[in-house]
């Protein structure tokens, strides 16, 4: 038999279980095995900075206003700062 039967057996095979629940039931413990495999090492230049009592007293009360995270934001990207993530809730 040609080997583009056995591909496409095999494509279609993976399409139907992919599509089916049981490949969705599958697809979180493959993917904790996966990841328990894959080496990892943590970020060595990472730095956190905290909205702390000094902060507030140096910059008013919270919440800060959208201009004044911004400047913070470029001070660290002038900093060297090569990413930014804001983990705070603006409603």
């Amino acid at each position: 038999m040609p080997r583009w039967i056995y591909a496409a057996a095999t494509t279609i095979a993976a399409t139907l279980l992919l599509a089916s629940s049981i490949g969705r039931s599958m697809e979180l413990p493959a993917r904790d095995v996966a990841l328990r495999l894959l080496p990892s090492r943590p970020a060595t230049h990472t730095v956190i900075i905290a909205i702390d009592e000094r902060s507030i007293a140096a910059l008013g009360r919270w919440p800060w206003s959208r201009a004044v995270l911004a400047q913070l934001i470029e001070r660290a990207a002038d900093a060297g700062a090569r990413c930014v993530v804001l983990d705070i809730l603006l409603a």
